[in-house]
């Protein structure tokens, strides 16, 4: 079979040049107290499904920065979050450690972490599906990066960022110890990696040097405009040639077969 990439062009090169998107610009004002349904321009939400997703931000309206749709694999990533029983590890729930010199050094890693939280959309975002017809992303104007003391094996996705730290007794080797978590329903692998360059980056001191960071809200306006037919024109050509299962290392359910990674 052809490799993911070669297979991932020629799909790219048959589906030809794709009309022009024109994302429409986000109508919700800095410093507004009252979110009123023309504001949403990605999405149509009436005033009382507009009051219960205020209502789960921390510091109300004045907070919302951005209220827009799921994408689709933010929608089986929030059923299968949804669909979980009690004790069960959440699939897309991303966990790491780190290890740092001394805590200073830990110290900066938050620190620069927050920084990143502030740039992006994607990480002050968090997900609602409770009183609302169907489930939106809220991104945020301020997210605060939160510290957990206990082991955390589901997020609220409700709440913003759905990122979390957890500061570890230190190794045998006298290191710090930072555990990293993070839910896959706002980055992919790629962002992860973007994340974490750009810590990396502002603990250099090359916080100027980063990029501005271009607004999710372009990137959703995009993905909603693509068509079933583009995605089964796509994958179509991606697959051709496949003929039977392709579950990675044998697994088949992502619920009941992650309790043993």
């Amino acid at each position: 079979l052809r490799s993911l990439a070669e297979a991932m062009a020629a799909a790219t090169a048959t589906a030809g040049a794709r009309p022009v998107v024109t994302v429409p610009l986000n109508g919700i004002p800095a410093g507004c107290t009252r979110m009123e349904p023309t504001m949403l321009t990605l999405l149509s939400l009436d005033p009382a499904e507009i009051d219960q997703v205020v209502a789960t931000v921390a510091g109300g309206a004045a907070n919302v920065q951005d209220i827009y749709p799921l994408l689709p694999w933010q929608e089986g990533m929030l059923y299968d979050h949804l669909s979980l029983q009690p004790g069960q590890r959440d699939p897309y729930l991303a966990r790491g450690i780190l290890e740092f010199a001394d805590r200073d050094r830990l110290e900066q890693f938050v620190t620069a972490l927050q920084l990143v939280i502030d740039r992006h959309d994607a990480l002050r975002t968090a997900i609602v599906w409770d009183g609302v017809e169907i489930p939106v992303q809220v991104v945020y104007r301020q997210a605060h990066l939160p510290q957990v003391t206990n082991e955390v094996l589901t997020f609220d996705l409700a709440r913003a960022p759905l990122i979390a730290t957890r500061i570890l007794p230190p190794s045998t080797h006298r290191k710090w110890r930072l555990e990293l978590m993070i839910h896959h329903i706002i980055v992919d692998q790629i962002s992860d990696m973007i994340v974490m360059d750009e810590v990396a980056r502002i603990m250099q001191g090359q916080q100027a040097s980063l990029p501005s960071a271009p607004p999710m809200r372009e990137f959703v306006g995009r993905a909603l405009a693509r068509t079933p037919i583009d995605a089964q024109r796509f994958f179509a050509t991606m697959f051709e040639g496949v003929r039977e299962p392709t579950h990675p290392f044998g697994l088949t359910d992502p619920r009941a077969d992650t309790q043993r990674l």
